[in-house]
């Protein structure tokens, strides 16, 4: 089912990437971060545009997926970048959940000394 509010087209290029992109999220639940990654450029480069008004109505429409459970997994995508160069890993999404609600905390030994 496509939305009646075409926005505009993509190039070739594009349509090539969004195609792609569908095809990891389609095969994808062996990552959800795969997941995760396929929908932060879809909405980033509104790849739903020739299709879709809006990320919220790609998502349900294409996927039937709320724009939150997209968000929920695009969160997650984000967690692991910053934190699998910590050597970490998300066991699933949920996992994720916590720490994508909440800004990132400076640690003790990177503030700087006050002056007196």
């Amino acid at each position: 089912m496509t939305s009646p509010h075409t926005i505009d087209a993509l190039t070739t290029a594009e349509t090539n990437q969004l195609q792609d992109l569908e095809g990891r999220i389609q095969q994808g639940w062996q990552s959800f971060l795969d997941v995760g990654e396929a929908l932060l450029t879809i909405r980033d480069q509104r790849l739903y545009r020739a299709t879709h008004a809006n990320f919220e109505a790609y998502c349900e429409e294409r996927w039937g997926w709320s724009a939150r459970h997209a968000n929920r997994l695009i969160g997650a995508f984000e967690v692991q970048r910053q934190v699998g160069p910590h050597g970490l890993t998300l066991r699933n999404e949920a996992t994720a959940r916590p720490l994508s609600a909440s800004p990132p905390k400076r640690c003790p030994s990177s503030r700087k000394p006050s002056k007196p």
